[in-house]
């Protein structure tokens, strides 16, 4: 049976943070490393949100 990653609280709140202080490039590298790395919890859909924030942007 496959292990389970948990969620990581520390990854999503840096990234909200990152957020609101407008860093989206950071939020979203940092969105992508946790995905990668396996973390569970709403990346996928944190990583769509902020792709469409950095189009609008350019």
């Amino acid at each position: 049976m496959p292990q389970v990653m948990p969620s990581h609280v520390g990854y999503k709140q840096l990234a909200i943070i990152l957020e609101k202080e407008g860093d989206l490039q950071g939020a979203l590298a940092l969105s992508q490393k946790a995905l990668e790395q396996g973390w569970t919890g709403d990346f996928d859909k944190r990583i769509e949100k902020l792709t469409a924030k950095l189009a609008k942007q350019k």
